[in-house]
């Protein structure tokens, strides 16, 4: 069954996925699912490890954070988009950017979620609640590096 960590009132699963188990609240957190359309095969794959019926084990689904990467194939000068998104007239981003602290500027959408771009170019995105929301952040994160 994988490596299990209790804490005060929840234990920690670490097998092919991680499972946060809140056995008090009839609440499971799955972490490490690829894609939207893994999810049955994870609940499935939760059931046989812990020999449960998936009628017992399953009543909703909720995906409360979605998270991706990829690149915007160039380079971004960091000190630039903090200036620009900081002056323009319609801020579609909150940025915060310290290099001393951390090599990426993170720009938050809020109510969407949250791009850190690195100056390479890569990008992750965190915080969505569906895959529209990733493309609109990313597709609205690229239109705003372009002006640079």
């Amino acid at each position: 069954r994988g490596d299990v960590t209790w804490h005060n009132n929840f234990a920690v699963v670490r097998d092919v996925y991680t499972y946060i188990i809140f056995p008090d609240k009839g609440f499971i957190n799955i972490t490490g699912i690829k894609s939207v359309c893994g999810t049955s095969e994870v609940i499935s794959k939760f059931c046989k490890t812990f020999d449960l019926s998936e009628k017992d084990v399953f009543t909703e689904l909720t995906i409360d954070n979605i998270s991706s990467s990829g690149t915007f194939g160039r380079t971004i000068n960091l000190d630039k988009l903090l200036q620009l998104i900081n002056s323009a007239e319609k801020k579609e981003f909150t940025v915060h950017f310290d290099r001393n602290f951390y090599p990426g500027a993170f720009c938050k959408k809020i109510g969407f979620g949250t791009v850190t771009v690195f100056s390479s170019g890569k990008y992750v995105i965190v915080g969505p609640k569906c895959s529209e929301t990733v493309t609109h952040l990313a597709r609205l994160m690229y239109a705003t590096i372009c002006k640079l």
